[in-house]
């Protein structure tokens, strides 16, 4: 790479920050909703990108997800991501071309440490310019196949013409500018620019779990894991299906585990912990199988890759973070007593984390079934409370005895009074318990302000009373909630976590008087565990027995007590989806049958390649959804919707064709709009304009609705007959009083949807304006007429999804790009899988590359999500995809130690 401060090299960016603010412009200036609005936003997207180094690195992945209207605007071809996406280009290459940073000649510092060479460029061409040479070509016959270049389209064309063709073009023309702006930003800063492209990636993990949080607080509702309704997110590309979520969060969770892993100080700890608990319950939403592997897959592979020996051996002695450099400090390396470093930090942890999580499924699934979420939930915290309070430090058994017996005698008669006397009386008697616990584990943290020889007795005494007082809750708050079943079984389960309390407790107070018994100096009694090597404690001679002979049940320190309280709750969601409800159960179920049916699927996808021979270049790219609507079999054909202009007067109509395959509420392809508002009490008026050849009812539902499943609807059936006059227009006026939805299930506000959908197979309804007004007049849609064209209009289906996707990312490639398309990803692959495994290598002392086992664990786990769903049909994930093979494939390369 060239040096970015010579005249040519500062001319190209230049170049590419026009070419990229031009496109944004462009986009900006269409846009259906607000072109002043995105404007605006594109141009402070730019200046973002461009006021500070690497910011792009953070915004994209983390606005990403958010960077689709599609649902509000009717954009397919062109959409918000686009704009981003470009206008955080411009910035970025404008911020090149003004301040140029040099990387030492275009030579990046490899890992930042010593003993590395610049990041390749070789596998990048080998790979990358014969794949972008298939997409051209894909591009190229996928247009001839749609009838030939140049052809009318419109942006708010669906997947049947020559404009899906430009939309999965997208990510290729969008990579042009951003791999070459991430090979200067390697070259200026390689860790610092690994280190904010890992941090964004975690943002949009956290991003996208949210958005999961607020839909089910909107539509089931929070623990609802009975009803037919899986979450979707900010992923408007589900609308017929599709794992978008799914390859979000397989790529996205490794980056956010490994903030947690090398986060510092609570906050931070707690931030990340609790991004990873909600990434864990947005998965188990989706009620997708493949979510069971490959979540579990990335964060165990990124959780070993990430931790290799030497960091294992580093971490002890300097409190370092594994994978980032040892922090100098002068003095001993000695870490503070509060964060003392246990001296088999791999054996504690996975010995007590795979005791709690055992004891968490058996005891949740016996508790579960009679006493809900609330017995689960009170276990949980039970579970997670005692990781910080039986950790080290801790005072001795006798120092601990006294004030422990009078916390348990004065917090019990009050609890007791509050359980008795208040309404839900358990439960505040239970967060009472808690928040005692957690003011003992509070004072525990203040650094000591008492004498030594009182320091540290009476903080772990109130967090033990408090968690004692919590137990006592659990028999209750199950009699309370499921009777005295629910009571007993309650009563037994609590024997367990008492009898891992007292086992905890006896652990922790012989370690303490253990410590105790080899410090030196005046204070004698209880005190703070300190570490070996530590100042005041005496150290046993090199080559006889070990002065500490006990030791803690498990590591005191905050990072391993957060990772492991994330893992119990995680199997406390996974036991609450499979206990809360038979839908997830179901599913697992049905997986042999589904299996059947996808290879049935991909046989005839690959048998249609065969039998027209284009096995080799395959049929064009964007060209499956509507080769399958012409080529499959009669009875499983797709609807469609599309948007024409009548010959007689030039006006836009849309058009509606129920799809010739079996017919269900879940299988209608409805036409639908957002409201402008949500309607006033009262009737509604639906006026339609339209015409029809044959008779079919017209359904029209008015639902709060997400994106394919609804909260609640009321619906009516239009019916719908052709006039005497073959092609004549009519006119339906229909009153209708449909109230709240009548299924609803949650006092949160959701998204009112009218949608309209027809039953009679290969019945075409021409629909020339549609009007919606409430008892008040007040009109509630936009684009009625569609003088906007498709503006404001979407399309979707519930359930009925293999004729939108090959479902399997090798069999859509192999049917749009042939084996020379699936020989191009391969190579890709494999070279970014080899890169970035040897990435992993470096020389001893120095750090990682901080994206290597992250971006391993993301490739490897996505590929699961590949086995099932296209992807690459989707331009986002596309693009996330094709930007980190083409990172990976870029990964610096160590060399040998010095």
């Amino acid at each position: 790479m060239s040096d970015p401060r010579r005249p040519a090299a500062r001319l190209r960016a230049a170049v590419a920050a026009l070419s990229a603010l031009a496109v944004a412009g462009a986009i900006a200036a269409l846009h259906p909703l607000s072109p002043t609005v995105a404007l605006v936003a594109t141009a402070v997207l730019a200046l973002a990108a461009g006021a500070a180094p690497r910011a792009w690195l953070w915004l994209w992945p983390a606005l990403l997800p958010l960077a689709g209207l599609a649902p509000w605007t009717g954009w397919l071809t062109l959409e918000e991501s686009d704009l981003l996406l470009a206008a955080l280009a411009a910035g970025a290459w404008a911020r090149h071309a003004l301040w140029p940073q040099a990387g030492a000649g275009g030579v990046a510092a490899g890992h930042g440490g010593r003993g590395a060479t610049a990041a390749p460029l070789v596998p990048l061409l080998l790979v990358g310019l014969p794949w972008l040479a298939v997409q051209a070509l894909a591009a190229w016959r996928g247009g001839q196949d749609a009838g030939g270049w140049p052809q009318p389209w419109t942006w708010y064309d669906g997947y049947r013409g020559a404009a899906n063709v430009l939309r999965l073009l997208k990510p290729a023309l969008l990579l042009l500018w951003l791999v070459p702006l991430w090979r200067r930003e390697q070259a200026a800063q390689p860790r610092a620019a690994a280190l904010a492209l890992g941090g964004g990636l975690a943002c949009g993990f956290a991003v996208v779990s949210a958005s999961c949080l607020l839909e089910r607080l909107a539509y089931p509702g929070l623990l609802d894991f009975s009803s037919d309704y899986r979450t979707t997110g900010p992923f408007w590309e589900m609308h017929v299906g599709g794992a978008a979520l799914d390859a979000w969060l397989a790529v996205t969770a490794p980056f956010a585990l490994q903030r947690l892993r090398h986060a510092r100080g609570l906050p931070a700890l707690a931030l990340w912990g609790g991004v990873m608990a909600l990434g864990i319950y947005a998965g188990l939403t989706t009620f997708s199988r493949i979510v069971l592997l490959t979540l579990p897959l990335g964060l165990l592979l990124c959780a070993w890759l990430d931790a290799t020996p030497d960091e294992r051996a580093q971490a002890p002695a300097s409190g370092a973070r594994p994978g980032h450099p040892p922090i100098a400090s002068p003095g001993p390396a000695v870490e503070p007593p509060a964060r003392a470093a246990d001296p088999r930090p791999w054996l504690s942890p996975w010995a007590a984390g795979t005791l709690l999580a055992l004891l968490l499924v058996l005891a949740g699934g016996a508790l579960f079934p009679l006493a809900g979420w609330r017995g689960l939930l009170l276990l949980l915290a039970l579970l997670t409370l005692l990781l910080p309070v039986a950790a080290p430090p801790q005072p001795s058994a006798t120092g601990l005895a006294r004030p422990l017996t009078a916390g348990l005698l004065t917090g019990a008669p009050v609890l007791a009074a509050i359980g008795l006397l208040l309404p839900k009386g358990p439960y505040l008697a239970a967060a009472g318990a808690g928040l005692l616990c957690l003011a003992g584990l509070a004072a525990a943290a203040r650094p000591p302000t008492r004498p030594p020889a009182r320091a540290g007795r009476r903080s772990p005494a109130l967090a033990w009373s408090g968690w004692w007082l919590l137990l006592a809750t659990l028999p209750w708050v199950a009699l309370h909630w499921g009777g005295p079943d629910a009571g007993l079984r309650g009563a037994l389960v609590a024997l367990l976590p008492a009898g891992l309390g007292a086992w905890a407790l006896s652990r922790a107070a012989a370690a303490a008087a253990t410590a105790t018994r080899g410090t030196s100096g005046p204070a004698a009694g209880p005190s703070r565990a300190m570490p070996e090597g530590a100042p005041g404690v005496r150290t046993a001679p090199r080559g006889s027995r070990p002065l500490h002979t006990r030791r803690a049940p498990w590591p005191g320190g905050l990072r391993w007590q957060t990772g492991a309280a994330t893992a119990l709750t995680g199997l406390a969601l996974l036991v609450g989806s499979f206990g809360g409800g038979t839908y997830f159960s179901d599913r697992i179920g049905q997986t042999g049958g589904d299996e059947d049916l996808r290879g049935r699927h991909w046989g005839d996808i690959v048998q249609r390649l065969r039998t027209e021979g284009r096995l080799l270049s395959g049929v064009g790219s964007g060209r499956f959804v509507d080769r399958w609507a012409l080529e499959a079999a009669p009875g499983t054909r797709p609807g469609d919707i599309r948007l024409l202009h009548d010959p007689s007067d030039g006006r836009a109509t849309m058009r509606l064709v129920a799809g010739q395959h079996v017919m269900g509420h879940g299988e209608l392809l409805r036409l639908s709009q957002r409201l402008r508002t949500r309607p006033a009490p009262g009737p509604l008026q639906l006026g339609l304009t339209l015409r029809t050849a044959g008779t079919t009812p017209l359904i029209v539902e008015l639902c709060d609705r997400h994106l394919i499943y609804d909260g609640g609807c009321n619906s009516i059936s239009v019916p719908l007959r052709p006039t005497d006059v073959p092609g004549a227009w009519q006119t339906l006026t229909v009153d209708w009083r449909p109230g709240e939805p009548a299924e609803g299930r949650s006092p949160w506000p959701g998204q009112r949807v009218l949608s309209l959908a027809t039953e009679a197979a290969g019945v075409a309804v021409d629909l020339r304006e549609i009007t919606l007004s409430d008892a008040s007049g007040r009109p509630l849609l936009r684009n009625g007429d569609f003088g906007a064209e498709g503006a404001a209009w979407f399309f979707s289906s519930d359930k009925h999804h293999m004729p939108w996707h090959a479902k399997n990312l090798a069999v859509h490639l192999l049917y749009e790009q042939g084996l020379i398309g699936l020989g191009a990803w391969l190579a890709g692959l494999l070279g970014a899988l080899w890169m970035a495994a040897r990435a992993l290598r470096r020389p001893t002392g120095a750090p990682a590359w901080p994206l290597a086992a992250p971006l391993l664990a993301a490739l490897v786990a996505v590929q699961a999500v590949g086995a099932i769903d296209s992807l690459l049909d989707m331009p986002r994930i596309a693009l996330l995809l094709g930007l980190l093979t083409a990172v990976a494939l870029q990964a610096p390369r160590p060399a040998a130690a010095r």
